[in-house]
């Protein structure tokens, strides 16, 4: 009897977890952003989990340059693009602030990852994020919906 008990238990705790993790993601998307590095040759591809209630726009251009945006009604921009230098999105927020500006364009002389974040004159954060052969970021985010834009750009992969 006890070892049906002990059973049932691990069986409830199991189906649990299941609905708990489902329920978690349901309001999540994953995307996947794909393109060609020139310089290595070689393709590449990441995915990023965005919440869901955004507006997307892919943005294209010569030497296969993309951008895609995932816009929110509040007016907070999540980005990835694998753009040189500084990213066309972030340029104001990114070039107001002489340091970040610089280290925009020594970012694409290094391979390291570069991190660059502020607050624009509006009170809103923005942050640029140099990682390998793409740029991901978002500006005009509330204070109150930093936490959540910071765990976005974690969730690259």
């Amino acid at each position: 009897m006890v070892l049906i008990i002990n059973n049932m238990k691990k069986l409830i705790f199991i189906f649990v977890a299941m609905v708990w993790s489902c329920a978690s993601t349901k309001n999540t998307t994953n995307h996947k952003f794909k393109g060609f590095n020139n310089l290595s040759k070689s393709n590449y591809s990441y995915v990023l989990t965005v919440p869901k209630g955004y507006e997307i726009n892919l943005i294209e251009g010569g030497n296969e340059w993309k951008e895609k945006q995932f816009k929110y009604s509040d007016s907070s921009i999540l980005y990835i693009n694998n753009e040189n230098g500084v990213p066309t999105i972030n340029y104001e927020n990114i070039t107001s602030d002489t340091l970040s500006a610089k280290n925009s364009f020594l970012s694409n002389t290094f391979p390291d990852t570069l991190t660059m974040s502020g607050v624009d004159a509006q009170g809103k954060y923005w942050k640029n994020k140099k990682y390998k052969e793409i740029n991901i970021g978002y500006l005009n985010v509330s204070k109150e919906k930093l936490k959540e834009f910071d765990k976005i750009l974690s969730s690259i992969k």
